[in-house]
């Protein structure tokens, strides 16, 4: 994790690596300010083109946690079909995120709605960076 203040408009920036949930897919965090912005970077499942407000659910043991598209976002066609989409996170869904394991991912987009469940082994990776981020996410507002 790496957490810089903008010399320009004196925001904090928080940027948290890569978690790796399968083989094929990645899902990463940043904040500015006081938003936060999830990222589902991937290849074969969920390929597709997304809209603004379509949406991803992130099933938990606990919860599920609604993130929304920033914008059109496309995918790229280079053998595989791979994929960086840019969602809006709540504080909350953080929190929810960082409090129980992560079973399944529901993702639409304009190629319709792709499940992908998360390995038995990766379904508590995703915590463990969230908590860290909601954390310094916290530090940084006060």
């Amino acid at each position: 994790m790496k957490s810089i203040v903008d010399p320009y408009n004196h925001q904090t920036r928080i940027f948290v690596d890569e978690v790796k949930l399968k083989s094929t897919l990645f899902v990463a965090f940043r904040t500015t300010g006081n938003t936060i912005y999830l990222y589902i970077d991937g290849w074969r499942e969920g390929v597709g083109m997304i809209n603004q407000n379509d949406i991803a659910i992130f099933i938990t043991e606990r919860d599920s946690v609604v993130v929304r598209s920033t914008g059109v976002q496309d995918f790229h066609d280079r053998g595989k079909g791979d994929y960086r989409h840019e969602y809006v996170l709540s504080e909350d869904g953080l929190s929810n995120l960082a409090a129980s394991p992560i079973k399944t991912i529901v993702r639409y987009s304009t190629a319709g709605v792709t499940t992908i469940d998360i390995p038995e082994k990766n379904q508590k990776l995703l915590m463990g960076a969230s908590a860290d981020l909601l954390e310094e996410f916290q530090k940084s507002k006060k």
